[in-house]
């Protein structure tokens, strides 16, 4: 069976037999615990990377100029990035993001590596969308409950236009209990 050579540190190469298993089954497993986050990574990743090429072309077109610079520079929201933020006041969007990082124990270099998109720069994009998820948070100011994250999920979506979120918010209903 073919398997492709792998394209950056982290990728996984699978053929799309495969990356259909891996979409299913992730999607399985991420309904039954969302807090697994490698499980929904792996079902942004095998379910997206069309969208990946279009979000590619906006940030490539966006006539500020940022997009392309971001894409050129690969800047990344890490745990140093994180460590600087603690230096700005509490009610800068970076001191709050500080706050928000602390308060829930999480850490930048948590996040799970890319490892099923098949193309290094639409593997940044991607990863890019996983570190400013919890900018979003600070940002709009959603918690990290289900109902926080069903709400970012859906703003995700509607930004990216990726399956990833809308298949979240669609699946997430079930997890969501009325108050």
């Amino acid at each position: 069976m073919y398997m492709p050579m792998a394209k950056y540190p982290t990728h996984v190469p699978l053929n799309p037999l495969f990356k259909g298993a891996v979409a299913t089954l992730s999607a399985a497993g991420a309904l039954l615990r969302p807090a697994r986050a490698d499980l929904v990574a792996a079902v942004g990743e095998t379910t997206g990377e069309w969208q990946l090429q279009r979000l590619k072309e906006r940030m490539l077109a966006d006539p500020t100029g940022t997009g392309r610079a971001i894409l050129e520079e690969k800047p990344r929201i890490t745990d140093e990035f994180l460590d600087q933020c603690w230096d700005l006041p509490p009610h800068t969007f970076g001191g709050a993001y500080a706050q928000f990082m602390k308060q829930r124990h999480f850490h930048a270099d948590d996040r799970p590596p890319v490892r099923f998109v098949d193309d290094a720069e639409l593997a940044y994009v991607i990863c890019r969308m996983r570190e400013v998820h919890d900018l979003w948070h600070v940002l709009f100011g959603c918690h990290t409950n289900v109902f926080g994250e069903l709400a970012l999920k859906a703003l995700e979506f509607v930004q990216t236009g990726m399956p990833m979120p809308g298949l979240a918010v669609a699946g997430g209903q079930c997890r969501a209990d009325t108050p």
